[in-house]
């Protein structure tokens, strides 16, 4: 259970910041479109991160599994990042 904790942590402050600060912030200004946006990015960072340390490095097989690990995490890395400009240009 103590190895849950950060995870747990993680989804109440997500929790938090949607059900509480998000509401009370104004969507026309730029400071607060802001705001949600970094979030919403530290968040998928912070996901890609542990993907990378808990699944892509710590996995052995095979050459071709391999291959297709690192692919497959590049491909989330890649749409992360389309996302991420998505949500910029949405913002201004």
């Amino acid at each position: 259970m103590s190895s849950d904790l950060p995870s747990l942590q993680l989804t109440l402050v997500v929790l938090i910041f949607w059900l509480l600060i998000a509401p009370a912030l104004s969507k026309k200004k730029n400071k607060h479109r802001s705001i949600v946006t970094a979030f919403t990015a530290l968040i998928g960072v912070n996901y890609l991160l542990w993907r990378l340390r808990a699944t892509v490095l710590t996995f052995s097989g095979t050459t071709a599994n391999e291959f297709w690990v690192n692919f497959i995490f590049t491909i989330e890395v890649l749409a992360f990042i389309e996302v991420c400009v998505f949500l910029l240009i949405m913002s201004k």
